[in-house]
């Protein structure tokens, strides 16, 4: 948060109910307090704030960015949704469709030109049904 990173939540669908509640004030004030005492804030907030309170207080970084990835909620599941009206408020959210495989090997390798091309080959088909 405070050199602009990305902070990548991985399976939001299966925390407790209640738990995204909990991220509201990053996502909507740009603040948090955190456990052990800390507080982050925005940058404008930072910039507002009298000399003697910034010494208390770190900035996040104006490029930090949070990303919640989950699985899609199964219409007709007896499974309870994670995604109620409140978490969904927190996040605009997009839905991906799957890459097809010759989408997922050209992306491998873009993003690793020295890899093995039978290995691309192999894990961009791993998947298929």
């Amino acid at each position: 948060m405070l050199t602009g990173r990305v902070a990548v939540l991985d399976g939001v669908e299966s925390l407790a109910h209640g738990s995204l509640a909990t991220l509201e004030c990053i996502v909507h004030n740009r603040s948090v307090t955190l456990p052990d005492g800390r507080r982050l804030v925005s940058d404008k907030q930072y910039a507002r704030l009298p000399a003697r309170e910034k010494a208390l207080v770190e900035r996040i970084h104006p490029s930090f960015r949070l990303i919640a990835l989950a699985r899609p909620t199964v219409m007709g599941s007896d499974a309870k949704t994670w995604l109620t009206p409140e978490a969904a408020a927190l996040f605009p959210f997009v839905q991906l469709a799957p890459l097809t495989n010759s989408e997922e090997a050209a992306l491998l390798q873009a993003t690793v030109p020295n890899a093995d091309p039978a290995l691309v080959d192999h894990s961009s088909s791993s998947h298929s049904a």
